[in-house]
């Protein structure tokens, strides 16, 4: 098994171990494993962006703090430092020289 990474938090009263399975430092994304299958949760079902995604309403969820340091940095961070910030695709890029969707 990987190295222990966190918890995940169903609600204030319920969690369980998670392990790092694999990242993308320039994507900000992770790939996390428990330690068995839920039903707690459904899996988040990632797409390509595209002209449609446009005025949907989006959330992002992370450590703003955390967005220099590394992927091993974070652990030092808690439950309690995390953001849920919610608008709306106003706008998609595609960055020069990577081709990456921005959105």
């Amino acid at each position: 098994m990987s190295v222990f990474t966190g918890l995940v938090y169903y609600d204030k009263d319920d969690s369980e171990e998670a392990y790092l399975v694999d990242y993308d430092a320039e994507k900000d994304v992770a790939i996390l494993r428990l330690t068995k299958p839920t039903s707690k949760r459904s899996p988040l079902i990632l797409r390509e962006p595209t002209d449609d995604c446009l005025g949907s309403e989006v959330y992002a969820v992370g450590y703003p703090l955390a967005s220099d340091l590394t992927v091993q940095a974070v652990r030092s961070f808690s439950k309690n430092d995390a953001t849920v910030t919610t608008g709306s695709v106003s706008r998609l890029l595609i960055e020069s020289g990577s081709g990456r969707k921005l959105i």
